[in-house]
């Protein structure tokens, strides 16, 4: 089977499967597999209960790795060397949860559907057909996003950085206040964001000037400082 996805090449008759698995039911032709190419690429091949191949996908080094660490652990350090002893510093897991990856979710909301396609090619050459094209609503392609997210929520993208984080800095970076309540208080958020931020909050990060950091002890109980970005 050979496909061409982002203008490259990947041939399961001339790569290498390295490992795949299945339900071992006999109810069930479904099947998971990873291959490599020739040239050191990395793909995974599913085919769903039927037999019938369902997905098709380029992997970073990074996805492949943990496709190993899950699937075929074994042959994780024949492929990837040596693993290093692990510390207390490496279990950080996911910085943020699941409602907060929703939440920014919404935020994206506004933007229009050429710049989300533009942002989709940015996180690599396979989202924009796991999220869909402009011929669907832009909320279907953003929820086929959460999808992707949920069927594998350390998912990496270009610069194997998290899915997760890059989709909630991006938000971050759209977060905006509503000028026009302001009045003699405090500013408001758009309502839209307002539960973006709320949630940021409840993970001790804060949005200032586009940018996500850390809350400091200061930014405790201060509501206008947790989205801080005027229109």
């Amino acid at each position: 089977m050979r496909r061409i996805i982002g203008g490259k090449a990947y041939d399961t008759d001339s790569a290498e499967r390295v490992a795949s698995g299945s339900h071992d039911h006999e109810l069930s032709d479904a099947r998971w597999s990873l291959y490599r190419t020739s040239a050191g690429a990395w793909f995974e091949v599913v085919a769903g209960h039927n037999g019938v191949v369902e997905e098709f996908q380029p992997l970073t080094d990074g996805e492949a790795r943990r496709w190993l660490e899950r699937n075929a652990n074994r042959l994780v350090e024949r492929y990837f060397g040596e693993a290093p002893e692990a510390s207390a510093a490496d279990h950080k897991g996911l910085r943020f949860s699941r409602r907060t990856f929703v939440a920014a979710i919404g935020v994206l909301e506004c933007l229009t559907q050429a710049t989300l396609t533009r942002f989709l090619y940015e996180l690599g050459p396979d989202f924009p057909g796991l999220a869909g094209d402009e011929s669907i609503s832009k909320s279907k392609r953003l929820s086929k996003l959460i999808g992707v997210y949920d069927q594998r929520p350390e998912r990496t993208v270009e610069g194997d950085d998290t899915l997760q984080d890059v989709i909630i800095e991006k938000a971050a970076a759209l977060v905006r206040v509503d000028l026009l309540s302001w009045g003699d208080g405090a500013p408001e958020w758009v309502s839209d964001h307002k539960e973006f931020c709320r949630l940021l909050a409840m993970g001790r990060f804060v949005v200032t000037d586009g940018s996500l950091r850390r809350s400091l002890p200061e930014d405790v109980n201060l509501p206008a400082s947790v989205c801080a970005t005027a229109l």
